[in-house]
Protein backbone atom coordinates (compact mmCIF):
# COMPACT_ATOMS: atom_id res chain seq x y z
CA UNK A 1 0.00 0.00 0.00
CA UNK A 2 1.37 3.40 -0.94
CA UNK A 3 0.51 6.86 0.29
CA UNK A 4 1.19 10.45 -0.62
CA UNK A 5 1.00 13.71 1.28
CA UNK A 6 0.74 16.74 -0.98
CA UNK A 7 0.33 20.46 -0.33
CA UNK A 8 1.14 23.72 -2.09
CA UNK A 9 4.79 23.47 -0.97
CA UNK A 10 5.54 19.99 -2.30
CA UNK A 11 4.82 16.32 -1.78
CA UNK A 12 6.10 13.16 -0.16
CA UNK A 13 5.40 9.56 -1.19
CA UNK A 14 5.77 6.48 0.96
CA UNK A 15 5.13 2.76 0.78
CA UNK A 16 4.34 0.03 3.27
CA UNK A 17 6.47 -3.12 3.00
CA UNK A 18 6.29 -6.28 5.11
CA UNK A 19 8.42 -5.06 8.01
CA UNK A 20 9.09 -1.36 7.37
CA UNK A 21 7.79 1.74 5.65
CA UNK A 22 9.91 3.42 3.00
CA UNK A 23 9.75 7.09 2.10
CA UNK A 24 10.75 7.12 -1.54
CA UNK A 25 10.04 10.60 -2.78
CA UNK A 26 10.22 13.96 -1.05
CA UNK A 27 10.07 17.13 -3.10
CA UNK A 28 9.69 20.76 -2.07
CA UNK A 29 9.15 23.32 -4.83
CA UNK A 30 12.19 25.58 -5.23
CA UNK A 31 10.40 28.77 -4.11
CA UNK A 32 9.63 27.16 -0.74
CA UNK A 33 12.94 25.50 0.14
CA UNK A 34 14.89 26.35 3.29
CA UNK A 35 11.69 27.47 5.04
CA UNK A 36 10.89 24.37 7.10
CA UNK A 37 8.39 22.87 4.67
CA UNK A 38 10.27 19.58 4.31
CA UNK A 39 10.12 19.04 8.07
CA UNK A 40 6.42 19.94 8.14
CA UNK A 41 5.47 17.58 5.34
CA UNK A 42 7.60 14.78 6.83
CA UNK A 43 5.82 15.28 10.16
CA UNK A 44 2.51 14.86 8.33
CA UNK A 45 3.83 11.69 6.69
CA UNK A 46 4.99 10.31 10.04
CA UNK A 47 1.58 11.05 11.52
CA UNK A 48 -0.19 9.27 8.63
CA UNK A 49 2.15 6.27 8.88
CA UNK A 50 1.79 5.99 12.65
CA UNK A 51 -1.98 5.62 12.28
CA UNK A 52 -1.30 2.24 10.64
CA UNK A 53 2.22 1.21 11.58
CA UNK A 54 4.58 1.70 14.52
CA UNK A 55 7.85 0.23 13.23
CA UNK A 56 10.85 1.42 11.26
CA UNK A 57 10.57 4.17 8.67
CA UNK A 58 13.36 4.08 6.11
CA UNK A 59 14.59 6.70 3.69
CA UNK A 60 17.47 6.95 1.22
CA UNK A 61 19.58 10.10 1.32
CA UNK A 62 19.99 10.49 -2.40
CA UNK A 63 19.43 14.16 -3.27
CA UNK A 64 18.08 14.92 -6.72
CA UNK A 65 19.68 18.37 -6.76
CA UNK A 66 23.48 18.70 -6.94
CA UNK A 67 23.57 21.63 -4.49
CA UNK A 68 22.09 19.55 -1.65
CA UNK A 69 24.74 18.44 0.85
CA UNK A 70 24.26 14.69 1.35
CA UNK A 71 25.80 14.69 4.85
CA UNK A 72 23.44 17.44 6.02
CA UNK A 73 20.52 15.64 4.39
CA UNK A 74 21.38 12.43 6.24
CA UNK A 75 21.58 14.32 9.54
CA UNK A 76 18.22 15.96 8.85
CA UNK A 77 16.59 12.60 8.13
CA UNK A 78 18.13 11.06 11.25
CA UNK A 79 16.83 13.99 13.31
CA UNK A 80 13.35 13.06 12.05
CA UNK A 81 13.82 9.53 13.43
CA UNK A 82 14.29 7.72 10.12
CA UNK A 83 16.61 4.84 9.39
CA UNK A 84 18.80 6.38 6.68
CA UNK A 85 20.50 4.58 3.78
CA UNK A 86 22.92 5.82 1.11
CA UNK A 87 21.38 3.90 -1.79
CA UNK A 88 18.46 1.73 -2.80
CA UNK A 89 18.84 -2.03 -2.71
Amino acid sequence: MDGVIKNKFGYCKYGFEDNYVHIYDLFIYSDFRQQGHARKILNEVIHAIRKKYNGTIQIVANPKETFVDKCKLKQFYKSMGFEVFDYYG
